[in-house]
């Protein structure tokens, strides 16, 4: 990555600055208002923009139909037993730290029980989860694949082992710099499945650069451009290393912070690395973005979360 973009990176909001603006409950409810309705207050039944605040109970009511509602309804953080404090804590601390942040590591930061920063964590993840699978890639987009998990002693790396499957897609600009990251999980890496993996990801019409990468040799709807290796091999290694650089750091991000995760998750922790990963160049509003999306998403129950 050239200085120049290093350069335009803003550093995150410290840990003194934001206890002195999210320090008191006050505070939080003032800023998850400004958040939830940033015009305004609007009551979600009627549209009418008058209302009554019931300080105790931390209840709006519509001045016109009588509607009452709270910041957090139709959120992730309604019904929540915590302190706004407290969430609003978990997620400045979960969408700081690029190597991630484990739930046992949360529960004694914040002073919780583990099964309540697990649920936290989970549900904060949730909304990470939401922003990316709404992001697709387009223009020149690096593909590869990866495999994660243990292999057993004479299992082969190719398309009939038992670790995961992944699909790596980064797209990058004329520089070959990356811009964003996508991962996916995928069942096996036949052409029809990648096909469909792709266009779930990535617009139309966009270039796919790879190695000789079978399944997108018919690929249709995009341009395919395959980088020879052998006699041109530095300059494949080149426009290819950041799909490497990605997929090494994610699985140290797995393994150092997780120490490795069932199967079944893999791909929720993928997309947390991606959040990260495609907004380091906005570290001073990630707090702000993810508190958003948390408002925006619906609530989830502790039965969704752990099919």
């Amino acid at each position: 990555m050239n200085k120049k973009v290093l350069k335009k990176r803003r550093r995150d909001l410290p840990i003194i600055k934001f206890q002195e603006k999210y320090g008191t409950e006050k505070a939080c409810r003032e800023y998850l208002f400004q958040v939830k309705w940033p015009n305004g207050f609007i009551c979600p039944k009627c549209g009418y923009r008058e209302y009554y605040s019931i300080e105790r109970s931390g209840i709006y009511q519509c001045a016109q139909c009588k509607k009452q509602t709270s910041l957090t309804a139709g959120t992730l953080l309604h019904r929540s037993h915590l302190p706004l404090i407290k969430w609003f804590w978990a997620i400045y601390l979960i969408s700081r730290d690029k190597r991630g942040c484990s739930a046992l590591s949360l529960k004694n930061m914040i002073h919780v029980s583990y099964p309540t920063a697990w649920l936290l964590f989970q549900k904060i993840r949730t909304a990470m989860i939401a922003r990316e699978r709404d992001y697709i890639l387009s223009g020149i987009v690096i593909i590869d694949n990866a495999f994660y998990g243990s292999a057993s002693k004479n299992e082969k790396r190719e398309s009939g082992t038992r670790q995961s499957k992944v699909l790596v897609s980064i797209s990058v600009n004329q520089l070959g710099a990356p811009l964003f990251a996508k991962m996916k999980v995928v069942d096996d890496l036949k052409s029809k499945t990648i096909s469909t993996a792709i266009s779930e990801m990535i617009a139309k019409g966009s270039i796919l650069r790879s190695d000789s990468f079978k399944s997108l040799a018919n690929i249709k709807d995009y341009v395919h451009e395959i980088i020879v290796t052998g006699k041109e091999k530095y300059k494949a290694k080149s426009i290819l290393k950041w799909a490497n650089v990605v997929i090494s750091n994610s699985k140290t991000f797995i393994q150092g912070t997780y120490h490795g995760l069932p199967a079944k998750h893999l791909d929720r922790y993928l997309n947390e690395f991606c959040y990260r990963l495609n907004r380091r160049f906005c570290e001073h509003l990630i707090f702000g973005k993810l508190l958003k999306a948390c408002v925006s998403v619906k609530q989830t129950t502790y039965a969704e979360l752990t099919l």
